[in-house]
């Protein structure tokens, strides 16, 4: 029973005289009622908040930063269990002191002002990806980066800080590592001798190339960038199927980890065509499906094997003893196909007169032809002529030109 309750019965009590044992023992009773009632109140204000207490303090330990509350006077309040295993400092022993031994940043400033680049609003439900960093220090004087937020709350017995400490050294070391490996990258595909592009196979667009690349296709790297293999394919190959609309199966093979190598004819922002050799290679990513296309340009290559083709079957041509003219219009033919639109010519020198004529010209027009028969061997005669006067290789770039 309240103290002042008690009183006021007692002294009523006794300036009515009632000294009845009955009435005394039924002001006994009272008393031990109001006892009980405010033990019971008591105990079950104790025990809600026990209770109540019992889930913020498994919330507190179960965050994955470290948690510190620590009053303006830089000295720790609280902290969960995450603290204990970052600073090396057991729990009991980080409470009650100062801030600066595990954040030696803040030594000889207010708490509040080295917090203030760190400060964000408790009721901010906006969520950063990144916080600022500083030095943390662990125990034994063991310096680490670690990324930190901070909040004020105002409180009876002052401001209080709440500060969340997240250790970033493996994170930094990953994203160095990751640097290291795009730079090691990007050094390997710039300094490599082939043209190579990265190929989105969903978006159907190229989203890397190399220089070396932008100079086989004549495209700046923005605009390489920007299309997709029509804009850098004939419509049709030399099979005589077209470059796209048949499934040939590369892509399907590159994506189950295949590294197929084909030739394809390629052309430039030009129009010119060339022949390339192509090989694909799938690039690990998570969301896109992308395959790292490395080219080359063979036109020498197949230059040189039409060559040695020609070569062959001329040889096999004369061991046969084929006709004469059948064995020269092979070499016109095989000739041919070293260039594209070449026409190719087998003259016959006459020593007496001193001129030249057409022994053979599959592909030449009659009226070219004659133009060509009797051309004098003169050091001033069309191209041909005066070659073979000083002996010699001659060139001209326009044979209407030569022929005035």
């Amino acid at each position: 029973m309240h103290q002042d309750l008690r009183e006021r019965i007692r002294a009523a009590t006794e300036e009515s005289g009632i000294t009845k044992p009955a009435f005394v023992e039924l002001l006994r009773l009272v008393s031990q009622h109001y006892d009980k009632m405010e033990a019971t109140i008591t105990q079950s204000v104790e025990t809600r908040v026990l209770r109540d207490n019992t889930p913020i303090e498994a919330i507190f330990d179960s965050v994955t930063d470290a948690l510190l509350s620590v009053g303006a006077d830089g000295v720790i309040r609280n902290c969960n269990k995450v603290c204990a295993r970052y600073f090396g400092i057991p729990k009991n022993k980080l409470i009650g002191s100062e801030i600066v031994t595990i954040l030696p940043e803040a030594r000889g400033q207010s708490l509040a002002r080295f917090l203030s680049p760190f400060m964000t609003s408790v009721d901010d439900t906006h969520i950063e990806s990144d916080g600022h960093t500083v030095q943390a220090m662990r125990a034994g004087s063991k310096p680490f980066v670690s990324e930190i937020r901070a909040s004020k709350l105002e409180i009876t017995d002052g401001p209080i800080f709440v500060i969340s400490v997240r250790d970033v050294t493996d994170r930094n070391h990953a994203e160095s590592a990751l640097r290291e490996n795009e730079e090691r990258y990007r050094a390997l595909v710039e300094n490599a001798p082939d043209a190579i592009i990265v190929f989105d196979v969903d978006e159907n667009r190229f989203t890397d190339a190399n220089d070396n690349a932008c100079t086989l296709f004549n495209l700046s790297r923005a605009r390489l960038l920007k299309v997709g293999p029509d804009a850098i394919s004939p419509k049709m190959q030399p099979d005589g199927t077209p470059s796209f609309g048949v499934r040939r199966g590369h892509l399907d093979r590159a994506l189950a980890g295949e590294h197929p190598t084909f030739e394809w004819l390629h052309k430039d922002s030009t129009g010119r065509e060339f022949p390339c050799e192509v090989r694909f290679s799938r690039l690990p990513s998570d969301e896109r499906r992308l395959i790292r296309v490395s080219i080359t340009d063979i036109t020498d290559r197949k230059r040189h094997e039409a060559s040695s083709f020609a070569q062959n079957k001329v040889l096999e041509m004369i061991a046969a003893n084929t006709p004469h003219d059948s064995t020269l219009r092979a070499i016109c033919r095989y000739s041919e196909k070293i260039g594209k639109r070449f026409k190719v010519a087998i003259m016959r020198l006459d020593a007496k007169s001193q001129t030249l004529s057409v022994e053979q010209a599959p592909s030449l027009s009659d009226s070219f032809k004659l133009c060509l028969e009797f051309i004098k061997v003169d050091a001033d005669s069309l191209t041909c002529g005066a070659a073979v006067h000083e002996r010699q290789d001659r060139i001209t770039e326009d044979i209407r030109e030569d022929a005035r």
